[in-house]
Parts: structure tokens; sequence; C-alpha cells
């Protein structure tokens, strides 16, 4: 969701890069900034979006799933102690 809402300039995260109990790096996320409304860019790309729909959503999930697949990827990485 954070992505999401990043990616719509909706949020303005920063990436805090930490180490875990485990000694694995991970990155932490600070919500440094939350907008009330669409920026200017994104009330136009709604506009278009009839005509681009499937791309913009494709675009969208690709990322969710390439982060979650890193998720997925560091978390069954760790050793339990």
């Amino acid at each position: 969701m954070l992505q999401i809402f990043q990616k719509l300039k909706l949020m303005y995260i920063t990436e805090i890069p930490k180490i875990n109990k485990n000694g694995k790096d991970y990155i932490a996320y600070r919500i440094d900034f939350v907008e009330t409304k669409l920026s200017k860019e994104v009330q136009n790309l709604e506009e278009n979006m009839e005509e681009d729909k499937e791309e913009a959503l494709g675009d969208i999930i690709k990322a969710i799933i390439d982060t979650r697949d890193t998720y997925e990827n560091f978390y069954n990485s760790v050793e339990d102690d």
C-alpha cells in the first residue's frame, strides 16, 4: 500500500537501511508527509486512465508483486535462532 500511495504522490516516504537481530539488512520506512488531495499530475493521469488503465494497473500490480517477492525471499532466508 505504501508503494501505491507513493506512486500516486499521496505520501512521501524515506527508506532507512537497518539490520535485524540476525544481522540481515532490511529497509524500514518513515512516512515524512501525507498529501490530502491528488496532485495535478495524478489528476491528469486519472482523466486519461480509461485509455491506459490496463497498462497503468499492470505496472502497479507488477511493482507490488516484485516488492512482495523481495520481502518473501528475505523473510524465507532468515534463519531461526
